[in-house]
């Protein structure tokens, strides 16, 4: 690793008592407190063996995938693991009708077969440094952008690293994070989708679960070891450091812990900001998701041809509608806005109590409630209007048009000519783009979702052009809607090619009904009207006062703390342990691949299991992958390590620092994560690792892998 003699952070800083379990812990805080509980839950490990700022870890060998999913090496050819459904849009865009790597997985056989994946980085942390005095004395004389870009700056030119400045609890403490960031990343493995999806979205957030879902890239660096871009002569990457894997399974009560890149969480969000996601913006994303989503299966479900273009599309949404309806579920069931609000009127008493305490905060609720309540309405119809026509892909491929009038007007003219250089990339764009659209799809969903936009959002936010079509189709959104698909050039592939091979106006060109209708009231309009609703008060500051308010007050309570995820390196640990969800349900701690008969069901796509996995299955070889005591293959198990969104990937690892699965999904007991952790019903759900080299070795016949990794029996 570079060496590189700048002020580090110290990995020990004095805080106060912590809760067991609960947090995403920044990986250069780990405090001695912190460090304790760990221990006594079974750590055998010393801490500076996770981060040091100033030598090969742990964390050296944990890596974020562009900011979305987390992976780690495994041998020193470069071999990186992560998730099968971190890796599923990269595996849809390889696959083609005649060779669906979806549905049949992929093995490159030899280093030549390994592909590409365009515009995939994998970045790796190598500093952190704390800057909170330098951006307090900062942030009052340069705007919030531009304080960053030239800290950003001047720690890339001292490190040589690509380098983010991170604000943690809205801006109470400041960190720069240096990674070293890699572009040529290849594909190397991936089981079918049977294997690593097994049981869907009918799965998804459940438990027991029983899916392999892992996949292989390999990182790949210039000849003389540094980052390039892809290029036939690169070598495989030889890493600083990476995971040893134990092939000895874990036991309930274990001590686990996870390294990993979780996106955002929202745990310092105030009562009336989760009264908004409870009963105002989530059962929106719910309901108009949920219709969506019946709409593609249908069409899923009637040409595997259309499954393949839109398996992607339809995965993606899945998830959100699932996690959200979850998350309002969690959130009525705990009452947490009630608990919210009762640390609240403390703080509103802790704020009373001192003079300046009250100058900075004295109105911050009444703000806070003034805020919310006025933009009740206006938030609820933009909601719809994201989650109805901005989702509409056919609107989209309208909007697209936008870019033109610039291109026009450098080119010194008023007409869009594709023939001609200025504009063919334009039309080669869009071509690609129809790819992955179906027009008898997107009709119907479009037809929905004007006619839910109009349903229930106000006439007053609908802009001139759609009232004036509601009124002239006399209220018949159905065929409102019927009349701006069909005299749309962008309804299909073949209209916007016979259209657009042919010069026309840009003035005519915006005048089609999508882009009409796309411009009657657009995200801009709503953000004035709540400007307008506001008068004086910054909500977002406002918010932001909150968090700090929030901060400052359990920090004198002696409460510890953790700061919302940001995608930065988080550490969170914890025990391997059945489920309660329930009065009177228990749930074991692992399954095993007696559930994938249990549940297999050849009539239904989320439950099949192919006939080569079969047979695999039916021989029952699991070598020295099965567990030693209870003589089964496990499959996935669950721990209570504190997760959420791009936590995916992340290695889960033992009391020695040894990988022994990977995260995969969280219960939908934890779905309110975001918002709170809770500290018996938040389960991990993690692929154990034993499982991913028996599919390797005996389904895949990828032997050659297995003898990259450094295995321990």
């Amino acid at each position: 690793m570079k060496k590189i003699l700048l002020y580090a952070i110290p990995l020990f800083l004095v805080f106060t008592p912590l809760r067991a379990d609960e947090g995403m812990w920044p990986v250069h805080l780990l405090e001695k407190n912190l460090v304790r509980q760990m221990q006594k839950k079974g750590m055998k490990i010393k801490p500076d063996i996770i981060y040091d700022n100033e030598r090969t870890t742990l964390s050296s060998a944990v890596v974020s995938m562009d900011f979305g999913c987390t992976g780690s090496i495994i041998s020193d050819n470069g071999l990186l693991i992560t998730n099968h459904h971190c890796a599923y849009s990269d595996i849809h865009a390889f696959s083609t009708p005649g060779k669906n790597y979806l549905e049949e997985g992929f093995w490159a056989r030899n280093v030549s077969e390994e592909k590409p994946v365009p515009e995939k980085n994998v970045y790796f942390l190598r500093k952190v440094f704390d800057l909170t005095e330098r951006v307090l004395q900062l942030r009052d004389t340069l705007t919030g952008r531009r304080m960053y870009a030239l800290l950003e700056k001047e720690y890339q030119q001292k490190t040589g690293y690509e380098c983010m400045c991170v604000s943690m609890w809205s801006g109470s403490r400041y960190y720069m994070y240096c990674y070293q960031k890699y572009s040529d990343v290849r594909l190397v493995g991936a089981p079918p989708v049977s294997i690593a999806a097994y049981g869907g979205e009918t799965d998804n957030w459940e438990w027991p679960q029983h899916k392999g879902d892992f996949a292989l890239y390999r990182i790949y660096t210039a000849p003389d070891g540094s980052p390039a871009p892809y290029d036939p002569a690169n070598i495989p990457l030889v890493p600083d450091a990476k995971l040893t894997i134990s092939a000895k399974g874990t036991r309930e009560g274990d001590f686990v812990m996870a390294l990993g890149y979780p996106y955002q969480t929202n745990r310092y969000n105030s009562s009336f900001g989760l009264h908004e996601k409870q009963s105002v913006t989530y059962p929106v994303v719910v309901r108009a998701s949920k219709a969506h989503l019946d709409i593609i299966n249908k069409w899923m479900g009637s040409d595997p041809g259309i499954r393949l273009q839109y398996a992607d599309t339809y995965f993606s949404l899945a998830n959100v509608s699932e996690l959200r309806e979850g998350e309002v579920l969690s959130l009525i069931r705990h009452r947490f806005i009630d608990t919210r609000r009762k640390e609240e009127a403390r703080m509103r008493e802790w704020i009373r109590a001192s003079e300046k305490r009250n100058e900075l905060w004295g109105s911050l609720f009444e703000d806070l409630e003034y805020a919310y309540s006025v933009t009740e309405e206006l938030t609820a119809a933009r909601e719809w209007y994201r989650q109805t026509l901005i989702s509409s892909q056919f609107l989209l491929m309208a909007r697209r048009v936008a870019g033109l009038r610039s291109e026009v007007r450098r080119a010194g003219t008023d007409t869009v000519d594709c023939t001609r250089d200025e504009f063919s990339s334009y039309y080669s764009r869009m071509m690609n783009y129809y790819n992955g659209y179906h027009p008898g799809l997107e009709k119907e969903w479009f037809v929905i979702a004007l006619r839910d936009f109009c349903a229930n959002v106000p006439r007053r936010y609908w802009g001139d052009y759609l009232a004036s079509r509601y009124d002239h189709f006399q209220s018949d959104v159905l065929k409102l809607a019927g009349y701006i698909f069909d005299n749309s050039v962008f309804r299909s592939r073949e209209s916007f090619r016979e259209y657009f091979l042919t010069p026309h106006p840009i003035n005519e060109i915006q005048s089609d009904p999508a882009c009409m209708l796309n411009n009657s009231y657009d995200t801009q309009q709503y953000n004035e009207e709540e400007r307008r609703l506001l008068g004086t008060i910054n909500a977002r500051h406002t918010d932001t006062q909150y968090t700090r308010a929030l901060y400052a007050y359990r920090k004198e309570q002696d409460i510890p703390q953790y700061p919302d995820a940001n995608m930065s390196m988080r550490l969170t640990y914890g025990t391997v342990g059945p489920l309660y969800p329930r009065d009177a349900v228990t749930y074991n701690w692992y399954s095993s691949t007696q559930g994938l008969w249990d549940k297999w069901n050849p009539s239904d796509y989320q439950f099949r299991i192919t006939d080569p996995f079969r047979q695999t299955l039916e021989a029952e070889d699991w070598g020295v992958w099965k567990d030693r005591k209870t003589g089964k293959m496990h499959v996935n198990f669950l721990s209570d390590l504190d997760i959420t969104g791009g936590n995916s990937g992340s290695p889960v690892l033992d009391s020695r620092g040894r990988l022994v699965g990977l995260a995969f999904d969280g219960n939908k007991e934890s779905l309110g994560g975001d918002s709170f952790f809770h500290s018996t019903l938040n389960k991990c759900v993690t692929l154990d690792i034993r499982y991913a080299l028996w599919i390797i070795q005996k389904f895949a016949k990828a032997q050659y892998l297995l003898d990259e990794m450094d295995i321990t029996f």
